[in-house]
């Protein structure tokens, strides 16, 4: 599934502690350094969220207060995935006709 859609295309990096300020500005500067990636001839944009849990972000993009609401966003992300991916299948479906 990751090869054939060409590598990463979304990341997400969720820290509740100071120790994870190093992991936030790793991928801020992965996200300055590789913000597009090549796939079949089309530059693909790369997508990198951070996200602070229970405090203010210091480096982190968005902050989310409660682990309640780091379950919701997992939730809602997999739904908005399964979606999707059932869309892509109901297209290769009707091209066979």
């Amino acid at each position: 599934h990751y090869s054939s859609r060409g590598g990463v295309d979304f990341l997400l990096c969720l820290g509740d502690d100071r120790i994870d300020e190093d992991m936030f500005h790793t991928l801020k500067d992965y996200q300055q350094a590789a913000q597009y990636r090549q796939f079949e001839g089309e530059e693909k944009e790369i997508k990198v969220f951070t996200c602070t849990v229970g405090r203010q972000p210091n480096v982190a993009s968005f902050c989310l207060y409660t682990h309640e609401d780091v379950q919701e966003l997992l939730s809602q992300l997999s739904v908005q995935t399964k979606r999707k991916m059932r869309s892509a299948t109901m297209l290769g479906l009707s091209s066979l006709q």
